[in-house]
């Protein structure tokens, strides 16, 4: 959040990419312990991220405008 507050691309890539280490991580060590659970997580994270990005898709042009009055918001 705070790379897109202050508009650094850098925090946005450091973020996202610990994120998929976090999770590649906890999918490892689940999948050595209960090969089940992990393998539900994984479907279901990767049903959520397609949802996620056909809404975003759907909703691109909301999504911009909502984007863009944020960056002329006094804060």
């Amino acid at each position: 959040m705070l790379g897109i507050v202050w508009r650094a691309r850098a925090y946005l890539y450091i973020g996202f990419a610990c994120l998929m280490l976090d999770i590649l991580a906890n999918l490892t060590r689940w999948g050595m312990a209960d090969r089940l659970r992990a393998s539900l997580f994984g479907l279901g994270a990767g049903m959520a991220l397609l949802a996620l990005g056909i809404l975003v898709a759907r909703h691109k042009q909301r999504l911009l405008d909502r984007y863009r009055s944020l960056q002329t918001w006094k804060w």
